[in-house]
């Protein structure tokens, strides 16, 4: 491979799936993670990330962000992104990763709720994932 090329989510590779699914919700708006708390935060400080961002952006990305959410109620994972494309391989290598970044949420942000806002489809679509590699014995 050509030393110019940049292989999105290399960082993910071999990183563990998640110990149990996240809830999901199909729409819901929660402030981006780098909104300071406020006084809309009074009941319930939500904020959310943005999936898209988590792959684009370097390697220290998500560690940054649970520095930012730590005293969060809740983080929502945003899938801002879902392939266009119908080809099986590029729906299950999309969904792997996000499998994958949740898992790293699920280590990471201890007791603090991860929920996953997605379409019913893109949702429909990680369950499967999730349990036919669980079934295959597959947790990378």
């Amino acid at each position: 491979m050509k030393s110019t090329y940049k292989l999105l989510g290399v960082k993910w590779d071999h990183y563990p799936l998640p110990k149990n699914l996240p809830t999901f919700v199909e729409n819901k708006e929660v402030e981006h993670y780098l909104i300071d708390r406020n006084l809309f935060d009074l009941e319930l400080y939500e904020r959310s990330v943005n999936i898209s961002e988590i792959f684009s952006k370097d390697d220290s990305l998500p560690y940054s962000i649970v520095e930012n959410v730590r005293d969060c109620d809740c983080v929502y994972l945003k899938l801002n992104y879902e392939p266009t494309v119908t080809a099986r391989d590029v729906n299950g290598f999309y969904c792997l990763r996000v499998l994958q970044v949740i898992a790293f949420f699920e280590n990471n942000l201890g007791k603090i709720p991860l929920v996953v806002i997605a379409s019913t489809q893109m949702e429909e679509k990680l369950r499967k994932k999730f349990y036919e590699m669980k079934r295959d014995g597959r947790n990378l």
